[in-house]
């Protein structure tokens, strides 16, 4: 986040917890000072959601080959390897069907925060 939140670093740490935890749980900012930051870090949010859908690509990539790795060792692996491999397929999956949802929670509440710091 520093890259795409650098006013971050100008912030005292406890601001910087308020402005974060009141933008990830979409509540508004107590503090009328603190406003325009959490404006700038649902910003970041959005950018940082965008640049992280190329390595969705990758996870599924990852995923397809974890599945055939699993098959491969179904077919001719001990156990211990069958167990792990398929262990890896899902959570794998589960990271495709879980972190679209989790971020399209969080960017809801980010702008529900962000729009109650807006004057």
């Amino acid at each position: 986040m520093r890259r795409i939140w650098p006013a971050a670093e100008t912030m005292d740490g406890a601001d910087r917890a308020v402005v974060v935890r009141a933008t990830r749980r979409g509540e508004a900012i107590g503090d009328p000072r603190l406003a325009p930051s959490v404006v700038e870090y649902a910003g970041a949010l959005r950018r940082a959601a965008e640049e992280d859908r190329p390595h969705r690509r990758v996870v599924l990539l990852v995923t397809v080959l974890a599945l055939a790795l699993a098959v491969h060792d179904t077919l001719t692996g001990s156990i211990g390897e069958i167990i792990v491999s398929w262990l890896m397929v899902a959570l794998l999956v589960a990271d495709l069907v879980w972190w679209p949802r989790g971020r399209a929670r969080l960017l809801a509440r980010a702008g529900r925060a962000e729009a109650s710091a807006r004057p």
